[in-house]
């Protein structure tokens, strides 16, 4: 009997309550949306021009305490912003005792965010100014192609100078070798070896001398030191080694010129390297603009796509008139009270059973 007059005393108590009721508008918008959805401009704006009474919003609270908050300070309060099913929509949501206020409030904060959004949207100049920063851009390139137009196939001339890049440097390093075996001739001659020094003078010299000193030595072997022969012999064969000592010279001199002409050809060959490398380096150097022509006109290509992308239509769902039912805070309340009855209720029985018990036990 407790606990069925509690329930209605409870009951009668919450139905007096003022009700509250809310009134959900679905936009379409994102995350910096909701900060916009909650901006005080936006709020005190819309209840300036909704008309509507701030009595319209108050709850039990308010009428409890005689709070007094007025226009976009209450709005803000009974105001509820919360992500959508979608991850694309808000829900905007008002509280309130005058059902038909809170529909009308949450539609025109929809309506007053949609405005904020269209205010963004680029006039026909913007948009005319954002694609002739295209236009001059493709021309500018398209300008130093037609001045240049080696570079629309840049890896394949790239590929063909290097590989004449590489034939020179073997060159050089051919005619470098040839230096090298020069100047070990030059050293033979100099220090008088015959048998691996390449020069037909020097081989011819030698020849006669070693010829002369085999008669030399043979005619020694007949007649005494002092015969004519002999000394004939022996003066054929140091007029021959003089022959030969001149050869060597000579064979310098021919090996120095030789060289000369081969220093000659490598610095005409590094020259021709040297020009070629420039044009690697020019080449090199017109990718880059080249580059930096195709980058230019592709960020004002992008900087168009991007801010005159077809916008998106943002729709709303446009919020209903609560119905005249008890309010959300009086079904909130009323639930809390028939859960606390319940648990008195269960609590009651509880102890009359404990109570029984100890009757029939007698203790």
């Amino acid at each position: 009997m407790t606990a069925v007059v509690a329930t209605l005393l409870a009951g009668l108590f919450v139905a007096a309550l003022p009700p509250q009721y809310r009134a959900t508008a679905i936009v379409k918008g994102n995350p910096d949306g909701m900060l916009i959805v909650q901006s005080g401009e936006l709020l005190a704006q819309v209840m300036a021009d909704s008309g509507i009474d701030a009595s319209d919003l108050y709850g039990w609270s308010e009428e409890w305490t005689g709070t007094q908050v007025e226009g976009a300070a209450l709005l803000r309060q009974k105001l509820y912003v919360a992500a959508g099913d979608e991850a694309s929509w808000i829900k905007v949501s008002v509280e309130g005792r005058v059902a038909q206020s809170t529909a009308v409030l949450a539609n025109a904060i929809a309506r007053a965010y949609l405005d904020r959004i269209r205010q963004n949207e680029l006039t026909l100049e913007v948009k005319s100014a954002l694609f002739a920063e295209v236009t001059a851009g493709e021309q500018v390139l398209n300008s130093f192609l037609a001045r240049h137009p080696d570079i629309v196939d840049f890896r394949s001339e790239k590929n063909r100078l290097d590989g004449e890049l590489r034939n020179i440097q073997q060159r050089i390093l051919g005619e470098q070798r040839k230096v090298e075996r020069i100047d070990g001739q030059i050293a033979l001659a100099r220090a008088g070896i015959v048998t691996t020094l390449n020069d037909p003078g020097v081989q011819n010299s030698a020849r006669q001398r070693d010829t002369l000193l085999q008669q030399a030595a043979g005619l020694a072997t007949r007649y005494g030191a002092e015969h004519m022969k002999l000394r004939e012999a022996k003066a054929k064969a140091v007029e021959a080694e003089t022959q030969l000592r001149a050869a060597f010279r000579a064979a310098i001199r021919r090996f120095e010129v030789e060289k000369a002409e081969v220093r000659r050809i490598v610095g005409a060959i590094q020259t021709e390297q040297a020009k070629k490398q420039a044009e690697v380096d020019q080449l090199l150097k017109r990718e880059q603009e080249h580059q930096q022509y195709r980058m230019a006109r592709q960020t004002a290509l992008d900087k168009f796509n991007g801010l005159t992308a077809e916008e998106e239509r943002y729709e709303f769902a446009e919020a209903a008139v609560p119905a005249s039912t008890l309010g959300v805070s009086q079904l909130y309340l009323l639930g809390l009270v028939f859960a606390g009855v319940f648990l008195v209720v269960q609590l009651l029985g509880l102890v009359r059973l404990k109570m029984i018990k100890v009757e029939a036990t007698g203790e």
